[in-house]
């Protein structure tokens, strides 16, 4: 399972994401930096509002993924890491 963090700068719901998921590895991807993960995160999710977190199981599926910042998601997939 892995675990990507979409962020944006001067993002502070992002940085409280990244604060509450610290002891669970994840990856961080900046969405100003990255024209594919932008892409990703607002055609293919449908999303526009940073943070994003994308939770992927071992065949790379996307099992779970929400925007905002969401404590009752980070608790339940940092506790299954």
């Amino acid at each position: 399972m892995n675990t990507t963090v979409y962020t944006k700068h001067r993002c502070p719901k992002c940085d409280m994401t990244k604060r509450a998921m610290k002891g669970r590895e994840f990856y961080t991807v900046n969405v100003e930096e990255d024209p594919d993960a932008y892409r990703f995160i607002t055609e293919e999710l449908g999303i526009r509002m940073m943070p994003v977190v994308v939770v992927r199981d071992d065949a790379n599926q996307i099992i779970d993924h929400w925007h905002d910042l969401r404590p009752d998601k980070i608790s339940r997939w940092k506790d299954a890491a």
